[in-house]
């Protein structure tokens, strides 16, 4: 019953850590590389969202809009993609001056290219690291803010097994 009821508070906490990851990773990959403009946009909106207490926002909007996954699921991924985004960024800054970078310029790569090629690999240790510890938050985060009535085990069935057989 317990793996039963757990699976979608695992599924909403896998899709939001996804989505995090997609996110920040691919701002934080943008502000690295491109700099300029792009990262002051990026990591002043990456300011923001770490600055705002998560889970006093989780807590307004589910009592606004009603505790539905999806709603918990999204504010959770609007606040928790910020710290993939720096992390990225301070990998991306210290990588893209690497002698393999600049070999991979001057053989005429494309920007995509040396970008998700040569310095996005450096990336994924220590992003899966991170994603690896936020799991356990998430999960609580999601499974106390979402609506009770989505990981619980149909009532009429629930009453059926509780019942005694009178055979």
């Amino acid at each position: 019953r317990a793996a039963h009821g757990a699976r979608t508070s695992v599924g909403a906490t896998a899709t939001t850590l996804a989505l995090s990851l997609a996110i920040g990773v691919g701002l934080g990959l943008l502000a690295g590389f491109r700099g300029g403009l792009a990262d002051g946009i990026v990591m002043r909106v990456a300011d923001v969202a770490l600055s705002v207490p998560t889970l006093v926002v989780a807590i307004v909007v589910a009592a606004l809009f009603g505790p539905a996954l999806l709603t918990v699921v999204v504010v959770a991924t609007a606040f928790n993609w910020a710290n993939y985004a720096r992390v990225t960024r301070a990998i991306v800054r210290q990588v893209r001056h690497e002698p393999f970078v600049d070999a991979a310029r001057a053989i005429g790569a494309t920007p995509w290219r040396i970008a998700t090629r040569a310095v996005l690999p450096h990336v994924w240790g220590p992003v899966t690291a991170m994603a690896t510890i936020d799991v356990g938050a998430l999960l609580m985060t999601i499974s106390g803010l979402s609506d009770r009535k989505s990981t619980r085990l149909n009532s009429s069935h629930s009453q059926q097994s509780r019942m005694p057989s009178s055979a």
